[in-house]
């Protein structure tokens, strides 16, 4: 399902682009089960672990559901539609900081940035690019 980006090649930028195949005609059902063990994989990473036992692959594995979460983010952004899969990450990842754990939920975040972006000094008094 999850595969390279075409663009990869293309643009030869320094952000990884993830295409998803089959999304759209894939059951609600299908669309759950996926959505679901993403939620998993960070919530309970032992359950995909070969030891359960072994910190380093249980924090591997929930980096990489961050990272999966993250592309889509970064690269799409709330886009649904072809090669995408916003539809699939559930909203734990956007109301909580499962994503980022030392900092707010990106709900929290983008919320704060609309209010702080009427102010006629937000541009000039903030770390508008750096700080998220």
């Amino acid at each position: 399902m999850l595969k390279p980006d075409v663009f990869n090649q293309e643009k030869k930028n320094g952000v990884y682009l993830i295409k998803m195949e089959t999304l759209l005609e894939s059951s609600a059902n299908s669309k759950n089960i996926i959505s679901n063990a993403l939620l998993t994989m960070v919530t309970n990473p032992g359950r995909y672990a070969n030891d359960k036992n072994n910190i380093e692959e249980l924090n591997e594995i929930k980096q990489f559901a961050k990272i999966i979460v993250a592309n889509q983010l970064y690269t799409k952004g709330f886009t649904l539609g072809a090669g995408t899969y916003m539809d699939l990450i559930p909203s734990q990842f956007l109301s909580t900081n499962m994503l980022f754990e030392d900092q707010d939920s990106p709900v929290t975040y983008y919320l704060q940035a609309a209010e702080g972006s009427k102010t006629t000094n937000y541009f000039t008094n903030t770390c508008f690019a750096l700080c998220f």
